[in-house]
């Protein structure tokens, strides 16, 4: 799990669609990570699945 800090709140990230970051698209078709430091940004990144990718750019929780 990763999580992300906006105006000094905390916000946990299990999976990419619960990111503050991701761009839902139409309903789920066209959806990509909107984070400026996501690999391909320009091109926008599509990744559906559980958790979160490897490559995301979030700081992983320690727990």
């Amino acid at each position: 799990m990763r999580f992300i800090e906006i105006d000094g709140e905390r916000y946990n990230v299990p999976y990419c669609y619960n990111c503050p970051c991701v761009d839902g698209g139409d309903d789920g078709w066209g959806a990509c990570c909107r984070h400026p430091k996501a690999p391909l940004f320009d091109s926008c990144v599509d990744y559906f699945g559980n958790g979160v990718p490897d490559w995301c750019p979030l700081r992983e929780v320690k727990e």
